[in-house]
C-alpha cells in the first residue's frame, strides 16, 4: 500500500514543476507562436484565397493577408485575414476558424476558383 502522504508530496511536486515551466513558455513567444502554427493550416502574413466567411458566401474570390492567429481549443483556431482584394474591400478583416479550410478558405487560388465555381453552378 502506498503511503499517502509520500504520494501527495509527489503529485504536488509534479504539478508545481509542470506549472512552472508553463508559466515559462507562455512568456516566450516563439514558443506561444508554434503552438498556433500547431492548430493553424496558415501562418502570419501568408496570402489566403476566401470564398466566404462565417456562414455567409462571396459572389466573387476575395485574396486575404493573415494577420491573426488565436486559439480557440478543441484543435481549433481562428484566422483573422485583412482583405487587399481591390479598392472597395482594401483593409476589411474577416474572421475564420481554421476547420474551415477547403470550405472558406484555401492557400492556392486555383482549388479557390473551382471551389468558387461549383457553389456558383449548385445556386
Amino acid at each position: 500500500m502506498k503511503n499517502p502522504f509520500k504520494e501527495y508530496r509527489r503529485m504536488k511536486n509534479l504539478i508545481e514543476y509542470y506549472k512552472d515551466n508553463m508559466e515559462l513558455m507562455m512568456r516566450c513567444k516563439k514558443y506561444a507562436e508554434l503552438g498556433l502554427l500547431l492548430f493553424s493550416n496558415v501562418k502570419k502574413g501568408d496570402i489566403v484565397y476566401l470564398i466566404g466567411s462565417q456562414l455567409k458566401y462571396y459572389n466573387e474570390l476575395h485574396i486575404c493577408c493573415v494577420d491573426k492567429i488565436e486559439f480557440l481549443g478543441n484543435n481549433d483556431a481562428r484566422i483573422v485575414v485583412r482583405d487587399i482584394t481591390n479598392p472597395d474591400f482594401m483593409g476589411k478583416t474577416h474572421m475564420i476558424k481554421n476547420s474551415s479550410f477547403g470550405k472558406y478558405f484555401f492557400t492556392e487560388q486555383t482549388a479557390a476558383n473551382i471551389a468558387l465555381k461549383k457553389l456558383d453552378e449548385q445556386k
